[in-house]
């Protein structure tokens, strides 16, 4: 949206007024207050104006991304030649709403200063994280090969099972079909006879009572019960087995067929390793940064908010120890390790952190980020070797977390 005429607001409004993308500044020209930018993206626009309210002009960029904005079930509703023009009309609206608010000056009241002020930081927070620190963040190889031996039993093609059945409302008649079944010859066909002539399900019986694929608690077509059923018979032996009760109905099953779980390769996880990894690298490098501009800002927590809390380190560790929660046991352990590096109770606190995460969530991966940190940062302490061995041992089947120092170094 374009202004033929711009007017200034005060210099303390600036960082207010973020959803306009403006230089919002005032002056009054006869008693008028208005700003250069509602719609567009801030960049020269040159396009068709398509509406004018007042001084104010819409044009074809402000419509395209604004409707850009919109969810994909509203870009349905708007859509076709006379939904678009319903969408223009609601940008009239709000350009109008928008001239009312700013000739209200509304911009100072204090609920709508802090919400200006509250989207100004979350829009720029979420830009320096997607446009600065995810700047080319792709995992490497070795990460991407790291969490998928981490993560491997995630990743597994399900198996899946092919039956047929006969369904009937009682067990007599179940136990008919089974017994007839059983004394014939020609099987195959036979049990394709049964069902079509005994089976009350008249979906799967004009096909000979064959149901096709299901894997474990999966929906089976046309079978009631669906979940109940697939987990119950999924592991049966391949064969013809004797009636069961699932639901309230009775069932005479084969099993014809089975194909077992497979373990994915790394190349057919490879993209969903990456839709797991990128969140969690970025979260990791957002950490860092601000780790070191805490350093390079000197930054100081003051009053009842000093490092710690006003606890020692032993205090968090003790805290730490006795917590009832995992959350609660991260945050005492990661607030000792952060506000007190120095100190000899931070190795002990990252090791701890290892441990309560393979303990909790069985989480390598972050398991693995302390330990790394507790190696890096305290080379010469006590803890070392024992960081080591168990970072090394996470992925092998036989290892079992420790419960104690001394369990883990075997004593």
């Amino acid at each position: 949206m374009r202004f033929k005429s711009v007017y200034c607001l005060p210099i303390v409004v600036l960082g207010l007024m973020v959803l306009t993308v403006s230089c919002a500044r005032e002056a009054e020209t006869d008693g008028a207050m208005y700003v250069d930018e509602v719609f567009g993206n801030g960049q020269k626009d040159i396009t068709q104006v398509i509406a004018k309210v007042g001084d104010l002009e819409i044009t074809q960029k402000d419509f395209d991304l604004r409707f850009a904005e919109l969810s994909d079930k509203d870009k349905r509703h708007f859509s076709g030649e006379a939904g678009h023009r319903d969408f223009l009309e609601e940008m009239v609206a709000d350009a109008i709403l928008y001239r009312e608010a700013m000739d209200a000056k509304l911009y100072l009241d204090p609920d709508v200063a802090q919400r200006l002020i509250a989207l100004k930081r979350l829009a720029m927070v979420a830009a320096c994280k997607n446009l600065i620190i995810s700047e080319n963040i792709e995992p490497t190889k070795a990460e991407i090969r790291q969490h998928y031996e981490d993560n491997k039993e995630k990743y597994v093609v399900q198996g899946k099972v092919r039956a047929r059945h006969i369904e009937t409302a009682t067990r007599e008649k179940a136990q008919a079909a089974y017994d007839k079944i059983m004394s014939g010859e020609g099987r195959e066909s036979l049990f394709n006879y049964v069902a079509g002539d005994m089976s009350e399900n008249k979906k799967t019986a004009k096909d000979g009572g064959h149901i096709g694929w299901f894997n474990r608690g999966g929906v089976v077509p046309y079978v009631s019960d669906g979940p109940e059923f697939s987990n119950l018979v999924y592991d049966w032996e391949i064969g013809l087995h004797e009636p069961v009760k699932i639901g309230d109905r009775w069932h005479v099953i084969e099993i014809l067929e089975r194909i077992p779980d497979r373990q994915k390769t790394i190349n057919e996880a490879h993209e969903t390793i990456l839709q797991e990894l990128r969140p969690i690298l970025q979260k990791e490098k957002t950490r860092d940064l601000v780790a070191q501009r805490k350093k390079d800002l000197n930054v100081q927590l003051l009053g009842e908010y000093t490092p710690g809390g006003g606890r020692t380190p032993k205090e968090l560790y003790k805290l730490g120890l006795m917590a009832k929660t995992f959350s609660k046991q991260e945050q005492y352990l990661l607030q000792l390790a952060d506000d007190f590096p120095e100190s000899d109770y931070a190795p002990k606190a990252l090791f701890m952190l290892a441990n309560a995460f393979m303990d909790n969530y069985s989480d390598k991966r972050n398991a693995r980020i302390n330990l790394y940190r507790l190696i890096t940062d305290y080379p010469d302490c006590d803890l070392y070797d024992d960081a080591k061995y168990m970072m090394d041992n996470l992925n092998k089947a036989e290892f079992v977390n420790p419960q104690t120092i001394e369990e883990l170094r075997g004593e």
